[in-house]
């Protein structure tokens, strides 16, 4: 096999682990934020909300270092519009749940920091990669 294929090969294995570890961290997500009771009270005040931001930023993270960006792009308005509509669906939904704004804004700037640590990294990893 050339050299060539050996690296598509690994780009390719490294895209789709990504891939499979991101699907598993948003699947983990939906189970965290709509099936499980209320817990132990929090530790600090607004806890949820630091929970939220680093929850949408792990999920969104590996997404930004293995999708090529046409695909980003349609999982970064997927993951805004999960962020959103499962906050507003609680409140719809479960009546021991609400709706927090507040969630979501902290869910969407999870998304936010994960775009902008993750998709400079993929842009030095990959032009390395090709130099």
């Amino acid at each position: 096999m050339s050299d060539w294929m050996n690296e598509k090969l690994k780009t390719r294995s490294v895209q789709i682990g990504l891939g499979v570890l991101s699907g598993a961290a948003f699947a983990l997500l939906a189970y965290l934020l709509m099936g499980l009771p209320e817990g132990p009270p929090p530790l600090f005040p607004h806890q949820d909300k630091l929970l939220h931001f680093v929850a949408f930023a792990g999920v969104t993270a590996p997404a930004a270092l293995a999708l090529p960006g046409r695909y980003l792009l349609f999982w970064v308005a997927h993951m805004s519009l999960v962020a959103v509509g499962t906050e507003f669906f609680q409140g719809l939904v479960y009546a021991e749940r609400t709706a927090s704004p507040w969630d979501a804004l902290a869910d969407l700037l999870g998304i936010g920091l994960a775009l902008a640590v993750c998709v400079p990294v993929r842009r030095v990893v990959l032009s390395r990669a090709t130099a």
